[in-house]
């Protein structure tokens, strides 16, 4: 444990001099996170979010972050910083899965319609389309209640799936 106190001084120092060394913040937020010290942990990541020239540290702040977030109960506040995430990787689909299942769990609805609907533009799967599609489809007809946007999401799913019952009993 020294070891690590005296490495972790070495590293308060070195942000003395350059506040947004991406290294030190990276090293020092972990180190708290491990540590069990989430404020501290988030405030690093935060900072290491807002300031590193790395696109992969910047994602690996705003990931945990928002784990950290969710582990504390604060969906809202993952969801957040989860689309600040999104935009670091605008094909990426993962940020936008993650919010979907927020926004159901919180009953923000038409936050998770959009939150789908972004993860199906992004997505290069057909299967991962015809899934998203059907879960849209099944949200906007049960939760939304808007037939409109079921119709169009089973139509999007039917060009991928053209032999599924379900989807042509939902349309017809």
């Amino acid at each position: 444990e020294g070891r690590e106190e005296s490495s972790n001084a070495c590293w308060h120092r070195l942000l003395l001099v350059d506040p947004e060394d991406g290294d030190a913040l990276e090293t020092l937020a972990k180190s708290a996170d491990l540590a069990g010290d989430t404020d501290q942990a988030l405030t690093l990541y935060e900072r290491l979010a807002d300031c590193s020239k790395s696109i992969r540290q910047q994602q690996m702040a705003l990931g945990r972050m928002a784990e950290i977030h969710q582990a504390q109960g604060e969906d809202a506040k993952a969801i957040e910083i989860l689309k600040r995430l999104s935009t670091l990787d605008p094909a990426s689909t993962e940020p936008w899965h993650e919010i979907y299942r927020l926004c159901v769990g919180l009953g923000q609805f038409d936050e998770a319609s959009r939150a789908i609907t972004s993860a199906i533009e992004r997505s290069r799967s057909a299967d991962e389309r015809a899934s998203l599609n059907r879960e849209a489809a099944l949200m906007a007809s049960n939760e939304l209640s808007d037939p409109l946007a079921a119709v169009y999401h089973w139509e999007q799913f039917l060009l991928i799936e053209p032999l599924d019952v379900d989807a042509l009993n939902s349309i017809w």
